[in-house]
């Protein structure tokens, strides 16, 4: 199988206190997964473990063909390029418009030239379904409209995974099974896509395989199909 995601015996803590213990799954490529959990079972700090953003106690992490522990500092930035990460708050600069916060993350990322950049900037938008936006700034946007943003944002490095941390937390029912359609057409492309949610309506609506955080194991709970 081609895995873009494999954990294996891995145990993480936070603030002193053990969240995660002997956790080992995989994600091939191309695969849609769910993530469940209440809050505070480990969900995030799981998720940023994967990208270098949280101690990894024991165990590994082999993501996009980089492994952890023991990735160099100078290489985390090549691990961010190939994980897209989308947050339940989307995390945009309102103090700039749409086309400065694209191409921040793409400036930040090592890109130069400029109409490449803006080639790539329009190619994302239209994947979220978010054309003629550059000159808008975020407020100007509605919630769902935003958090296509932020996926079109973790979308500009071309990434081999998405690890999204309930984006749809913030959204209305209708807006959020927009949202789950669209990371499950991104996968269809061959993008990997992680998803927490606690939102079971989501699931029921948009069914696939899906992983459950309990008491610091993780449970592969197949895909449930709701009657």
């Amino acid at each position: 199988m081609n895995e873009i995601l494999k954990v294996q015996d891995l145990s993480v803590s936070h603030d002193g206190m053990n969240i995660l213990n002997g956790v080992s799954f995989s994600l091939n490529k191309g695969e849609f997964s769910y993530l469940i959990g209440k809050t505070g079972s480990g969900k995030s700090t799981m998720m940023r473990s994967f990208y270098a953003d949280h101690d990894i106690d024991s165990g590994s992490v082999e993501i996009c063909g980089f492994h952890l522990p023991g990735l160099l500092q100078r290489d985390i930035p090549q691990l961010r390029r190939k994980v897209g990460i989308v947050f339940q708050d989307f995390q945009l600069l309102f103090d700039r418009n749409v086309f400065s916060n694209l191409s921040f993350v793409l400036e930040a990322t090592g890109w130069k030239d400029q109409t490449l950049m803006k080639s790539r900037m329009l190619e994302v938008l239209e994947l979220v379904n978010l054309p003629h936006i550059l000159d808008k700034s975020p407020h100007q946007l509605s919630g769902g409209e935003q958090q296509r943003l932020a996926i079109a944002r973790a979308l500009l490095n071309h990434p081999e995974i998405i690890l999204a941390d309930e984006p749809t937390g913030n959204l209305d029912p209708d807006t959020s099974l927009e949202i789950i359609q669209l990371f499950m057409d991104i996968a269809s492309k061959g993008t990997s896509v992680l998803l927490a949610t606690h939102d079971y309506y989501i699931i029921e609506k948009h069914p696939a395989r899906l992983f459950k955080v309990e008491e610091g194991q993780l449970f592969d709970l197949g895909q449930i199909l709701f009657e």
